[in-house]
């Protein structure tokens, strides 16, 4: 092999080390470098999305971003985490099959934490993304209330003065 070519790199934080480092410590139960990474984020809204995102899917299976949320209630990142984390367990559980009362519960449990992060820091587009990602759930899209729905027909939704705008 040519000393030119790149390694592959087969973990997905991809080259990101500290998104790597942070992920080892969530799957630990521990949240404290997830914390630091999405500080040293900032504002960087692409990063933000695609780290959140990672970090999300290595923390779903662990308690870390529940416990985080629970010692910094007030923190806009513990709470963005706590949302992608409840949007990728309804995924997790739309994809394994659940349907009916249980996925909805599921969905609208995420959304809620979704509407707290979106009114927590309106800039910031995590909530956003997980609404979309939440619209796969809407297996019922003709209930008036469906994210699929809302996003589609947000225009007259708003001037109807249905949902929030």
């Amino acid at each position: 092999m040519a000393a030119d070519v790149m390694d592959l790199i087969v973990h997905s934080a991809g080259r990101d080390h500290e998104l790597r480092l942070a992920m080892e410590d969530l799957q630990m139960d521990r949240w404290r470098a997830a914390q630091l990474l999405l500080r040293s984020t900032g504002t960087n809204w692409a990063l933000r999305t695609s780290r959140s995102q990672t970090l999300a899917v290595g923390a779903a299976k662990s308690h870390a971003i529940e416990a985080w949320r629970e010692e910094e209630p007030g923190s806009v990142s513990a709470l963005m985490m706590w949302a992608r984390v409840l949007t990728q367990g309804a995924l997790y559980a739309f994809r394994d099959g659940v349907r009916g009362e249980k996925l909805r519960r599921a969905a609208y449990v995420a959304d809620q934490a979704c509407r707290a992060t979106a009114s927590a820091w309106p800039e910031d587009p995590v909530p956003g993304v997980c609404f979309l990602a939440l619209a796969q759930t809407d297996v019922d899209q003709s209930w008036p209330h469906s994210r699929l729905n809302w996003f589609v027909h947000r225009d007259d939704f708003c001037r109807q003065g249905r949902g929030q705008c």
